[in-house]
């Protein structure tokens, strides 16, 4: 489903159908991705259950390499948590706002995610700098690894907002206009 206009409805121009459309497959491989992610999750879990009590011997790698998925697979997953509206939104009292407020309230939920996701990127990739002086004790990997998916993470979301919040601005509260049924969709995404 596309992150603005559902299924079929879109006042976009030529331009904006093929970012839509770029969006859509990269929408699809992240889902393949944290989808592979947490299969391996699984897998990990599940031989170092049978290692430990079947086999009486633990694997010494793969508690770490559980918590390094765990910690991408949550980066990537709240992007499509975000994409696909699922995130946790507390409307009880938006809901009972003129339309207008609540396009404004969007609004101003996707300019602060763009900050936050900001800062998070930008402290980010300090935090991934100093993990290159660091390695993983059990799997001997640099921290690198695993702290890029804080920048890599929030920079993903950012895009996404970034992509939202103009349409807000300018179909939603300034311009009295909701192309659709997807006026939920645009107020409801945080």
């Amino acid at each position: 489903m596309n992150l603005l206009w559902g299924e079929g409805v879109s006042p976009h121009s030529k331009t904006e159908f093929v970012i839509d459309r770029i969006l859509a497959k990269f929408e699809k491989f992240l889902d393949l991705v944290t989808s592979g992610i947490l299969a391996g999750l699984l897998l990990i879990v599940w031989a170092q259950v049978v290692s430990r009590y079947v086999l009486n011997s633990s694997l010494p790698w793969t508690e770490e390499a559980a918590r390094y998925l765990m910690i991408w697979g949550v980066l990537l997953g709240v992007n499509l948590a975000f994409l696909n509206g699922y995130l946790i939104s507390i409307n009880f009292i938006t809901d009972k706002l003129p339309e207008r407020v609540q396009a404004v309230m969007g609004l101003v939920r996707k300019l602060c995610a763009l900050f936050y996701t900001g800062i998070l990127a930008y402290y980010g990739v300090f935090l991934a700098i100093m993990g290159a002086r660091m390695e993983s004790p059990a799997m001997g990997i640099q921290y690198t690894w695993v702290f890029a998916a804080v920048p890599i993470g929030a920079a993903l979301l950012g895009l996404w907002a970034f992509y939202a919040t103009p349409t807000v601005f300018v179909f939603g509260a300034f311009a009295g206009y909701f192309p659709g049924a997807i006026y939920d969709d645009l107020v409801q995404i945080p």
